[in-house]
């Protein structure tokens, strides 16, 4: 999956998107989220973190994000972590409140401003309920550093230096 990052924590899809995905992205991530419910059996989360500097996703990417909401897997919640700030996120919550998959669903949503917010509205919803809480600081920990794990392996291939 080239554009589209995934880290799985436990029952956790985490989904890193810029908006420079393509609709091919997202049925990869449907096939990774189908394989996690199955090991998975009580449901899973979703949390999809929108960095700053992101664009819009193209109408095609959006009509894929709905299909994958739509045919599952068996989501018990979704968060979209919003990183930007201001006019920026504005904008990012104006795309989001126009794809249909949040106007209804079957599952609680939520927006957040960082991970660990996040994580902390998202965990208590999962099986095992609110002692979930507790998972929070290390979830985040583990995320962020897969986050900058895949940055800096595509910097490498891209010839950049990590910042």
């Amino acid at each position: 999956m080239s554009n589209v990052r995934v880290i799985v924590w436990r029952d956790v899809l985490v989904v890193c998107d810029d908006g420079r995905s393509v609709s091919s992205d997202y049925d990869e991530m449907y096939e990774i989220g189908a394989e996690l419910s199955q090991t998975c059996r009580n449901g899973i989360g979703l949390l999809a973190i929108i960095p700053p500097d992101s664009t819009p996703p193209s109408s095609e990417v959006r009509a894929a994000m709905n299909r994958v909401l739509e045919r599952g897997p068996e989501l018990r919640a979704a968060c979209w972590c919003i990183e930007s700030s201001g006019f920026e996120a504005a904008t990012v919550r104006a795309v989001l409140c126009g794809l249909r998959f949040l106007r209804s669903a079957p599952y609680p949503r939520h927006n957040a401003s960082n991970v660990h917010a996040s994580l902390t509205w998202l965990l208590p919803l999962l099986h095992g309920g609110a002692p979930r809480l507790q998972e929070a600081d290390r979830a985040t920990a583990y995320i962020l550093r897969q986050r900058e794990r895949a940055k800096a392996i595509r910097n490498l291939a891209c010839g950049r230096q990590a910042r």
